[in-house]
């Protein structure tokens, strides 16, 4: 069962009452309770059933329950009385049970015939006051030009106007008017009022309007509120604001929420494909295919035979002939490319590390876009020639920062399989390589010669393919 956060002393929930000395909820054994301390001799503290640090408030009781006032007040007795004041003698003590306790409980099982009106008070401090209000259904008597109680009246006595007290108070009938002409009319509730014929013997009643009063919660319901309709709400609906008709409507919640079922919906789509990753569209999830940069950089790949279930953009060093090659679609199939292909200038392949793609490059020529951070290699498929991404999705690859390329004159230190440098002084392209028993730097191309690279200034650069 989950309680509510942050409750008072004397609060009830589902038979439970919360103890705020132990700050624990136990079995509830009243219908309302009220933890009562002292402000000096000013007031007394009621915290607990509707009351929250109150000095002497006005307390709502109801005839037939049951109600525990927790005293904690020495030196300062707490009274149930009849009529307001000190001492001991005004005590009401019908279902009073341990009444003038300074510490301790006092009972107070509400009779039915209480009277509508009750005090509580301090023996010695007329300051340390307040009243107990007992609603009951109105009574003539409840008006405040209407006393029955000072003279009780007899039957058939009639309410007569005392001018000298400013009051109706009961008498014999006398004149022209007969018992069986008295009688009395109720208005709609409104301001509380008695009127009286004295030429018709009528009574006009105008009960007090309680309809902006709350009065009793029992087994209400939200939808008496006047300003909610919930028709008939279904599972999971939210009261919203509807301006137009000034009230509370059952709606479904719309925006805002995204839960994990939701997401879960589309992780475990079915319709996802290879390489795809989930991406926010502004809306929603879905899987997409991955662009740009980052990711694990291409696949490198030292082996005597090609790799299996290749990604393109992925590399391959050939132990065997000791040739680099790219995996490459060119829009109608996808095959392994010689990175430098026969015939191409195995001798004088140009690297280039600018912004722009290099002039007059020759087939098999290598280009970085330091903006992009991307590898591009000039290739030739038989029609044409083009600069061809090294990994144009950018993904798939098997180490977790792709391979290295170093620009330099000496040897990278600390060099993964796999990784490439470029000799800035002998212009030539290594890999390397593990062939099982030892690592070693593998050239590329072993047959080619000196050749011209692009920007040969550059003393190292570490890259991801695709970038």
């Amino acid at each position: 069962m989950n309680f509510p956060d942050n409750p008072s002393g004397g609060d009830l929930f589902n038979g439970f009452i919360y103890n705020a000395t132990l700050g624990v909820w136990d079995v509830a054994t009243s219908d309302g309770y009220f933890a009562v301390t002292a402000s000096g001799s000013s007031a007394y503290v009621f915290n607990g059933f509707g009351t929250d640090s109150d000095s002497n408030p006005t307390l709502y009781l109801h005839r037939g329950k049951t109600y525990e006032f927790a005293v904690d007040a020495t030196g300062h007795p707490f009274y149930i009385n009849s009529t307001s004041g000190t001492g001991t003698g005004n005590a009401y003590s019908d279902g009073v049970t341990n009444n003038g306790a300074a510490t301790g409980t006092i009972k107070f099982v509400v009779p039915q015939d209480a009277p509508s009106k009750l005090y509580y008070n301090c023996q010695y401090h007329s300051s340390m006051a307040g009243e107990i209000i007992i609603p009951r259904a109105a009574q003539i008597d409840d008006l405040s030009d209407v006393d029955t109680s000072t003279t009780a009246p007899t039957d058939g006595q009639v309410l007569t106007w005392d001018n000298a007290n400013s009051k109706w108070e009961p008498a014999t009938a006398s004149g022209g008017i007969a018992l069986t002409d008295i009688s009395v009319t109720t208005n709609t509730a409104g301001t509380a009022a008695l009127a009286y014929s004295n030429s018709t013997g009528v009574f006009t009643y105008t009960p007090p309007d309680l309809s902006g009063y709350l009065t009793d919660i029992t087994g209400q319901s939200i939808e008496n509120l006047s300003d909610v309709n919930t028709m008939t709400p279904t599972d999971g609906q939210v009261l919203t604001w509807d301006n137009a008709n000034s009230r509370w409507d059952a709606a479904s919640p719309s925006g805002g929420s995204y839960n994990d079922a939701s997401v879960d919906t589309h992780l475990n789509t079915s319709t996802a494909s290879a390489n795809e990753v989930l991406s926010w569209t502004g809306s929603d999830y879905d899987w997409v295919a991955q662009s740009g940069g980052g990711g694990g950089g291409a696949s490198v790949t030292t082996a005597d035979t090609a790799p299996s279930s290749p990604s393109d953009g992925d590399l391959w060093y050939d132990t065997t002939t000791l040739r680099l090659y790219v995996y490459y679609n060119d829009g109608s199939s996808s095959q392994w490319v010689k990175a430098n292909p026969s015939g191409s200038r195995d001798s004088n392949t140009s690297v280039a590390i600018q912004e722009t793609a290099p002039s007059n490059p020759s087939s098999g020529d290598m280009w970085f876009d330091p903006n992009a951070l991307k590898t591009y290699i000039y290739y030739n498929d038989g029609d044409s020639n083009q600069w061809v991404q090294a990994n144009p999705t950018g993904g798939g690859g098997s180490g977790s920062g792709g391979a290295s390329v170093t620009v330099s004159d000496t040897a990278p230190s600390s060099p993964s399989s796999g990784d490439l440098w470029w000799h800035s002084t002998d212009l030539k392209l290594f890999v390397y390589y593990t062939d099982g028993s030892s690592n070693q730097w593998v050239q590329t191309n072993p047959s080619s010669g000196s050749g011209g690279a692009s920007n040969s200034n550059i003393i190292a650069l570490n890259m991801f393919f695709g970038g």
